[in-house]
């Protein structure tokens, strides 16, 4: 849509400059009071929905658009032709549908790409302004508007930190891990607004101190150190290389004996049925209640639930204790645990084979998209799957444990462990971090195996995980 308006409204010159298709007559017309009336009547009979769109604009002239609207930043980037045609009415005619961008914090086309669905004829702009939306990727509206002082001066989070900062104030911060109160004491913004300053840098400068601290998860690229890619990928770089894939010359031919075992707890998971039964594997379906319906295939073990506590922190609790709640545990080759979200779909006998034919002592599989507990940690506050208070505390024991970025990232949510005393002391130690540290076990697991020198092997090869492998069937949350 944007492109074929902006087609109708513009032409360009030989050096790209956009150049305003208005006769004279037009141009006169809209510096007086018929503008108001009779093309948007003749538009109306000849396109409804470009009347539409005019509109729109007329109706937010001195409204929001004119206080969003940056003229310097506009007129730096795309000087009109002619001096008779206003910044605002150039953009308004044109510039709009060419995805131009009226403010450097307002990203036109990134903010386009985010409603696959269209505007229902509204330019971005004004999308915004009624709908909202992250208006670039460094600006979480979700996070801005939970922060204390959000919405003091305007509804639309965007309007309202620019609001902020013509007041004199520090407005809230943009996201997760933009802590501006540390910003401005470590960069000179001159007067200018923190996000502003930082995008104007090539968003390549620390926002915070925790990526000051790491900056080896910083640029995630190698091209000259920009933040835009960690951001507009969630910090999803690469798969995590530890612990190196290391397939056997020769699997076993032995038959293992193997006992899978899955934790329901309240209704945070629902169980899956078995889709594959391999023959030398006991199935043990630990739980603090029976299911509503009776799951073939699995041995129920019923443990009393732990008072007080959440039914998130009671599967925690069985996953980590599975050693303890096995009849037996000692008598197998190999404990497989998988989430209750998951479902065998083939045979992963020979996944297990492998394993056991290794010397480690926990098969994990390798972060499919992230390097290490800092990467995730940097997720975790994008997407505010838990506070930041809550992420700097486990921050702030990592690095107090010099938790190395080589330590590795892995995927809990299906692993093996070969009985004994290393495979015992990884789930102990484990599960004492979790009770001091709580809620996310995926950044305590590979400092865990690091200080305790556990033995590891990847149960799948690099980028490959229960969401992606045909062995499984991976159900969300």
């Amino acid at each position: 849509m944007h492109a074929l308006g902006a087609r109708r409204l513009l032409c360009l010159d030989e050096t790209g400059s956009i150049q305003p298709v208005f006769s004279a007559i037009v141009q006169q017309l809209a510096r007086t009071s018929l503008l108001a009336g009779l093309p948007i009547r003749l538009l109306r009979l000849i396109s409804p929905s470009r009347a539409k769109q005019l509109a729109s604009q007329r109706e937010d002239w001195d409204g929001q658009l004119h206080q969003l609207f940056d003229v310097g930043h506009y007129l730096g980037c795309h000087p009109p032709s002619s001096t008779e045609v206003s910044p605002l009415s150039h953009y308004l005619a044109a510039g709009q549908y060419a995805g131009l961008n009226p403010h450097p914090l307002f990203w036109s086309d990134y903010y386009a790409t985010q409603f696959a669905g269209g505007f229902d004829g509204l330019a971005p702009w004004r999308h915004f302004a009624e709908s909202g939306g992250n208006p670039n990727p460094f600006f979480v509206t979700r996070w801005y508007t939970r922060q204390p002082g959000a919405g003091r001066h305007h509804s639309n989070p965007l309007l309202d930190m620019l609001a902020h900062h013509r007041a004199g104030d520090l407005p809230p911060d943009p996201n997760p891990l933009f802590d501006q109160a540390w910003y401005v004491s470590h960069h000179d913004c001159r007067g200018m607004l923190p996000l502003s300053h930082f995008l104007l840098n090539n968003a390549s400068l620390p926002t915070c101190a925790f990526l000051a601290r790491h900056p080896e998860i910083a640029p995630m690229n190698n091209s000259g150190g920009t933040y835009l890619p960690a951001f507009l990928r969630q910090f999803a770089s690469r798969p995590s290389s530890v612990p190196t894939a290391q397939a056997p010359s020769t699997v076993s031919r032995h038959v293992h004996r193997i006992a899978v075992c899955c934790v329901v707890s309240g209704n945070y998971d629902i169980p899956q049925p078995l889709s594959h039964r391999m023959p030398q594997a006991d199935y043990f379906l630990l739980c603090d209640q029976p299911p509503n319906s009776p799951l073939d295939g699995w041995s129920l073990i019923q443990v009393e639930p732990i008072a007080g506590k959440s039914a998130q922190y009671f599967s925690r609790y069985l996953k980590m204790n599975l050693l303890s709640h096995i009849p037996m545990a000692e008598n197998y080759d190999a404990i497989v645990y998988i989430d209750a979200n998951i479902t065998m779909l083939e045979d992963i006998a020979p996944i297990i084979s492998a394993f056991l034919a290794s010397t480690a002592d926990l098969g994990v599989i390798p972060h499919p998209f992230r390097q290490s507990v800092y990467e995730e940690a940097a997720t975790i506050m994008l997407h505010m799957r838990e506070s930041r208070e809550q992420v700097y505390k486990v921050l702030e024991m990592l690095e107090r444990e010099a938790c190395p970025p080589t330590a590795g990232l892995f995927e809990m949510n299906f692993f093996s462990l070969r009985p004994g005393l290393a495979a015992d002391q990884f789930l102990k130690d484990w599960w004492a971090a979790f009770q001091q540290y709580g809620n996310r076990d995926q950044l305590l697991a590979p400092l865990i195996a690091w200080k305790n020198g556990t033995k590891l092997h990847a149960l799948l090869p690099a980028g490959q995980s229960v969401r992606n492998h045909p062995a499984f069937q991976y159900y969300p949350h």
